[in-house]
Order: C-alpha cells, then sequence, then structure tokens
C-alpha cells in the first residue's frame, strides 16, 4: 500500500466511561492530527448507563473527525469493536481502550511499524500498571492459551492497542468475546503480523469492568477459533494449490494471480474452496455456544 494513499479509522469502545472521556479524547485527538493523513476517531458506547452518550456527543459537535456510534444495550467489547468497524472507512484501522490507559501518542509508532512491511501490529504492555492477580494473572494465561492453540504468538493479546490494514480486518466476522483473538484471525487470513512495546499507565479514573472471569470465556471461544482455523486453513490449501498450478502454467505473467484477490480482501474469493455447510456449521455452533451473533447489536450513527 502506498503510504500517500493511506487513512486512518481509529475505534474507541465505551462502557460506563464518563469519568475519563474528556480527557482521553482531547489527548487522543491531538495525537491523530499530529499523524499526517486523513483521518476518523469512532467512539462506539456499549450501551452506557452513565453519561457516556452525552459526552460522546459533545466531543462530536467539537470536531467533524468524531463520530459516534451507539449500542441499543449492553453487548459487549466484541460487538462494540465490529460496529466501530463497519463503520470506519479508513485504509488502517487502530484500536484502543477508553479508560485513559493505552497511550495515544502510540498510533503514530504502530503506523511507522506497520510500514516496515506488515500487516498488523499489536501493543504490548510490557511494563504493565494493573494488578497482577485480578489483571496480569488472567491475561498472562490467557496469552499463552491463545498462542498455543491459533499458532500466532504475541505475549499480549489483551491490549486493545493495535493497527490493521483493512484488507485483513474487514472481512472477519467477531462473535461473544473474540475481539482479543482479532490478530490470530488476521493471521489465518495470511497477514504478517508483528508487536511493538507499548506505554501503559495506570487508570486514574473509573473502575475496571473485567477481572478474572474473563479466563473462562477465553477457553470457551477457543473452541471456536480452533474451528476457523480449519475452516481457514482448508482455503488456504486451496489457494497454495491454485497457486502452484497458476505459477507452473506461466499464467502469472500480468494476469489475476490468485493471491491478488487474497489482499484486496475479497472474502468471496477467500471463501471460495468451503461449502455452504461449513458456514452454516460455524455459524450454528457460535450462536450455540455463545447465545448471540456479533451482528445482533443494533448500532445506529451520530
Amino acid at each position: 500500500m502506498n503510504e500517500k494513499n493511506q487513512s486512518l479509522s481509529v475505534i474507541i469502545p465505551v462502557y460506563n466511561e464518563e469519568e475519563s472521556l474528556p480527557s482521553f479524547a482531547e489527548e487522543l485527538i491531538a495525537a491523530v492530527s499530529k499523524i499526517p493523513m486523513p483521518s476518523e476517531i469512532i467512539f462506539v458506547d456499549d450501551g452506557s448507563s452513565d453519561q457516556s452518550q452525552a459526552v460522546i456527543r459533545k466531543i462530536a459537535a467539537t470536531d467533524s473527525r468524531v463520530k459516534g456510534v451507539f449500542l441499543g444495550r449492553n453487548a459487549g467489547q466484541t460487538s462494540a469493536l465490529s460496529a466501530g468497524i463497519q463503520k470506519s472507512s479508513g485504509t488502517l484501522i487502530a484500536s484502543l481502550d477508553a479508560d485513559g490507559q493505552n497511550d495515544p501518542k502510540d498510533l503514530e509508532r504502530l503506523i511507522s511499524k506497520l510500514n516496515e512491511g506488515y500487516d498488523v501490529v499489536s501493543g504490548w504492555r510490557k511494563n504493565r500498571k494493573d494488578s497482577w492477580l485480578n489483571r496480569r494473572l488472567p491475561s498472562q494465561i490467557a496469552n499463552a492459551l491463545i498462542s498455543r492453540v491459533t499458532g500466532v504468538y504475541l505475549h499480549d493479546y489483551g491490549c486493545s492497542l493495535k493497527i490493521y490494514k483493512s484488507e485483513y480486518l474487514k472481512p472477519i466476522r467477531l462473535y461473544g468475546e473474540m475481539h482479543r483473538f482479532v490478530p490470530a484471525f488476521a493471521g489465518f487470513l495470511g497477514a504478517k503480523i508483528t508487536e511493538l512495546e507499548v506505554n501503559h499507565r495506570p487508570r486514574i479514573k473509573g473502575k475496571s469492568k473485567y477481572g478474572i472471569s474473563r479466563t473462562l470465556k477465553v477457553i470457551l471461544d477457543l473452541l471456536t477459533v480452533k474451528f476457523m482455523d480449519l475452516l481457514y486453513g482448508k482455503t488456504h490449501l486451496s489457494f497454495r494449490r491454485r497457486r502452484n498450478h497458476h505459477d507452473a502454467t506461466g499464467s502469472a505473467r500480468g494476469g489475476n494471480h490468485p493471491l491478488q484477490k487474497i489482499r484486496s480482501g475479497d472474502i468471496r474469493q477467500r471463501s471460495a474452496s468451503l461449502s455452504g455447510s461449513d458456514f452454516f456449521l460455524f455459524d450454528w455452533f457460535s450462536a450455540s455456544a455463545f447465545g448471540t451473533l456479533g451482528r445482533d447489536f443494533g448500532p445506529h450513527l451520530f
């Protein structure tokens, strides 16, 4: 991708963060303003019961780059992230938390790293400012499990500060609590992934919404992730066979190489080797295991 043609969408899921939002938004807008490309900032309110929606509307009224997406109920971080992705228009899509612990200044560093030849850059909170029992311990367990099962090894899947080329993020269908697995899904699609140490700050305002109970959800979601890995594996095997045949016949001389459509994010081409029963089984499995599909959250854009 030509760096001159890049644009940035920053997605921030929000749930009851009225205290931290004003100062965080000011800091984020200042950081994004220093990045030399067209940008948008999308706050996705996940059915907050406080004044977060009102705060988002106020921020959006003062800056045309800021958008608000409001879910009809508290659907979870995965649904909030998915709603933001649907509304995004950037060639690059970044995500971070609204609690102020992620440093918006790191966005520019993530973009620079991505432009070294990567498709996904995941933040690594090496010096994490959280309690060991409630936050760091479950995170360490989850990172070890996810890396082992998916084969995509990262130190910190739970860090919300990440950046993706949109062609690797837009085709992914998110279910349950699967936002933490997005780098692995991108890896299944052939993305080149790396990680970068990022600044992590203590929470100053508000309260954490998560704890050690998340570990059980991670274990359950890994069943679906493994199933998806098998489906994507079938697809990649088909493409490897097509590519070998394509190269052997010499038809790659200026023709449409099969991998070109993978790179373009064409989900129909990527899924060509999967049968209808594969997708039916996956949808049934996801709905049965987790009770709700990622698209059932009723977002509306402000």
